[in-house]
């Protein structure tokens, strides 16, 4: 990755690694390249219209990219011992994992010249648009487009993914799950049926 985003050269240190996650991050981040080349000529402004809106906003691809591989950087702050526990995490485990947004923000800032979108995106990625995310609890209008699209993305990426303390769910389950978390005004309703269109198993 270094030889095409010489900002991750000094993070690759921090990477744990977790067979399931790196298939599944890995997967998603190849439709998602794809899936963007497309858009950016010009052909699915049809069939996603809220991304194709968003790109032609001025949402530089490559930076889109580096937040998507980036986001979770500061899960390597959080002891595998928590990542991957088999049973329910403990309040003061919780609260261990709900620090890695700002633990990957701070790191960052200390290491590279990262931009300061990638950081919003790294710092915001478990914001929601109703005010009751973490780590800054920010409102709707605090969510840059960008943060939105990664937000929806991490949470489809864990929801099909197999943890050690859960089997994965279906395309269908999760997006039923994020179809319930739009109409609570949690995520953009727009981007969850974009992500259901992009994901769907007869659409790969």
């Amino acid at each position: 990755l270094s030889a095409f985003i010489p900002e991750f050269e000094p993070i690759v240190a921090m990477m744990q690694f977790n067979m399931y996650h790196s298939y599944t991050v890995d997967e998603h981040t190849i439709q998602t390249i794809a899936n963007l080349a497309m858009i950016e000529k010009g052909e699915l402004e049809e069939e996603l219209p809220v991304a194709s809106s968003i790109l032609k906003r001025g949402v530089n691809r490559r930076v889109l990219y580096v937040a998507l591989l980036l986001h979770d950087i500061g899960k390597s702050s959080v002891p595998t011992s928590v990542l991957d526990k088999p049973g329910a995490l403990t309040l003061r485990e919780t609260d261990i994992i709900r620090r890695h947004p700002a633990a990957g923000y701070d790191y960052l800032v200390r290491h590279s010249t990262i931009e300061a979108c990638i950081l919003k995106a790294v710092r915001h990625h478990h914001e929601y648009l109703d005010g009751s995310g973490y780590p800054d609890k920010l409102a709707a209008k605090d969510i840059d487009p960008m943060t939105r699209i990664i937000t929806v993305s991490d949470v489809y990426a864990a929801l099909i993914e197999r943890r050690s303390y859960k089997a994965p769910k279906t395309h269908a389950e999760a997006i039923e799950i994020l179809h319930g978390m739009a109409a609570a005004g949690k995520v953009e309703v727009g981007l969850v049926r974009e992500m259901d269109r992009i994901m769907a198993p007869d659409a790969r």
